[in-house]
């Protein structure tokens, strides 16, 4: 099995940690996935799918921050910083690099939170990382474009899973540019969002560019606030994503439970004589 390790992070509503707080948790090997959390409440609020972002999952503060980098831990108070940011620096990067898969599902971030994630996911550290969930926020075209950006650090990453995130066109756009970069990338599901015809046209244009890796897309579903809307992908649009995916045989997921719509299907295994 994958090593997963969850490391250093800043509680909801806390100071940053001093050094008497540092605690580096041992990586695990194999095993069974880490434990997700509860999904928060449900907001209230309704919100635009322009403008305010969408709060579905959305808790009023997140459960879990982002992972805190050695340059957050030198700011900490209490004339703590260099020997807190010595400390936590000298074992960052080698933990960081034996890290293959990070889980943030049902946390309640937002932008803000992704952004943090990406500057992490930025730092070069984590070379062998290959899956990334940010299931179930509501991280928004920002976001997205903000972990986009961060693709062409993360030369291992085989998933990404940016599904129900509030993630429209925009975000869709940041991605599909960001797609040929992502060298080994065999999945991107972006179910459960807002992505209509020009997120799905920028991904069909994309196509010819990505890497052969890529088998996968899914773009099932859209969020409650979009289906109100009546927004999604068209006819049209659909029909040139299907074949810019048949084209490079990549298995695209537009209907909702309607897998016989793949565009692709691998062709059943050859049986031993």
């Amino acid at each position: 099995g994958g090593t997963r390790v969850h490391y250093l992070c800043q509680p909801a509503g806390t100071e940053p940690p001093c050094a008497t707080e540092i605690v580096l948790p041992e990586a695990r090997c194999g095993g069974s996935p880490a434990e997700v959390p509860p999904r928060p409440p449900h907001s209230s609020s309704s919100s635009a799918l322009a403008g305010a972002s969408p709060t579905f999952g959305r808790s009023p503060a997140p459960l879990r921050r982002p992972p805190l980098q050695p340059a957050d831990l030198a700011r900490a108070p209490r004339g703590q910083e260099p020997p807190a940011a010595a400390a936590y620096r000298s074992v960052y990067g080698a933990r960081l690099a034996a890290v293959e898969e990070q889980t943030y599902a049902r946390l309640g971030w937002g932008c803000a939170e992704a952004a943090a994630l990406a500057a992490a996911l930025r730092s070069g550290c984590m070379r062998n990382l290959r899956s990334v969930s940010c299931l179930d926020n509501a991280i928004g075209d920002d976001g997205a474009a903000a972990l986009a950006a961060a693709l062409p650090s993360l030369p291992a990453l085989q998933a990404l899973d940016l599904r129900r995130n509030a993630v429209g066109d925009a975000g869709a756009s940041a991605l599909a540019a960001a797609l040929p970069a992502a060298r080994e990338l065999r999945q991107l599901f972006l179910g459960g969002n807002a992505v209509a015809d020009a997120g799905a046209a920028a991904l069909a244009a994309a196509l010819p560019r990505c890497s052969t890796a890529l088998k996968e897309i899914d773009l099932l579903g859209v969020c409650p606030a979009a289906r109100r809307r009546g927004v999604g992908v068209g006819p049209a649009a659909e029909a040139a994503l299907r074949a810019a995916c048949n084209a490079r045989r990549v298995r695209v997921y537009l209907r909702h439970v309607d897998v016989t719509r793949c565009s692709y299907e691998e062709p059943p295994p050859a049986v031993p004589r």
